[in-house]
């Protein structure tokens, strides 16, 4: 906020704001993916996105508008509990129940930092008019749903038609490429150097492993790449390369051709996973030898 002038731009207190930032930071479980570092990654992406791949200068960005995609990047998992939208669904959780099975997650990451905000302590919107709370509210609720997994194919495949049509990135398209990115920023790792990608995915893989024990204890059936006797977490990245990561940066690098370095990195993390199936292989084999023995003699 300092580096770019929006706290003089948009009279934003900066005591009010690290006021804010502790009250979010603390707001962030202690799971293995979905903390706060996970959110200052998202942050630091969305701020690449903007700078070295000139979305702020492409869309015309206003204060309010490059202000509301960093604030979004900072909330968009706030109070994450470490199990998915489905599990809750499943379970009939509460945060399920409230927010009616739909976006639950991403509904109680905005609707929670959105409560914070309320108090007088932590409002940083203090000296706004009514139009610019209204706007800002709206564009940060837009981007926090639009990272919601379900949404992803139809959220790509709108912007790709959307290329090949009058797109317009500082018109009508702008809304749409602000959600993208933010979208793209919180699953990203994959188009980041192999030694960022590796470590995340690991985090990824303890906290759907975890859930996956969760829903064998409940009797639940075990969600896709959530059982740890089954998934090959270097074949599951590869998959998750292919049909979800590639699909959407090779539609997003045609808007900002500046990311072409991410899908060499793409590229080139799918070779490295490539050469470690085996490794994950022998992995899986020996939990599943350790376990057969345990329950031999038990």
């Amino acid at each position: 906020f300092g580096k770019n002038g929006l706290f003089e731009s948009l009279q934003i207190s900066q005591l009010r704001m690290r006021e804010f930032a502790k009250k979010i930071q603390a707001g962030y479980f202690d799971n293995p993916y979905h903390n706060c570092t996970h959110a200052v990654d998202v942050l630091q992406t969305t701020n690449f996105f903007l700078t070295t791949c000139k979305f702020h200068a492409k869309a015309e960005l206003s204060p309010l508008e490059h202000a509301a995609m960093f604030l979004a990047a900072v909330v968009h998992d706030y109070e994450h509990p470490g199990y998915n939208n489905a599990f809750l669904i499943s379970t009939r959780a509460e945060l399920a129940i409230r927010y009616n099975d739909r976006s639950v997650l991403e509904n109680h990451h905005i609707s929670g930092s959105f409560q914070v905000l309320q108090q007088e302590r932590f409002n940083i919107f203090e000296n706004y008019a009514v139009d610019q709370n209204k706007k800002i509210r709206e564009r940060m609720i837009a981007m926090v749903l639009a990272t919601d997994m379900s949404k992803h194919v139809d959220d790509y495949t709108r912007l790709k038609g959307r290329l090949a049509s009058d797109f317009n990135m500082a018109g009508q398209d702008k809304n749409s490429m602000m959600e993208m990115l933010v979208h793209a920023a919180d699953i990203s790792n994959p188009i980041k150097p192999f030694e960022y990608c590796y470590e995340w995915a690991e985090r990824i893989v303890q906290e759907f492993f975890h859930q996956g024990d969760e829903e064998r204890k409940k009797g639940l059936p075990i969600s896709f790449l959530m059982d740890r006797y089954k998934t090959n977490t270097a074949e599951s990245q590869i998959s998750f390369i292919d049909h979800v990561i590639r699909p959407m940066f090779e539609v997003v690098t045609y808007a900002l051709p500046e990311l072409k370095e991410g899908i060499n990195n793409l590229n080139i993390n799918k070779r490295r996973w490539a050469d470690k199936i085996p490794e994950y292989a022998e992995k899986l084999r020996q939990l599943n030898d350790e376990t057969k023995k345990d329950q031999g003699t038990n």
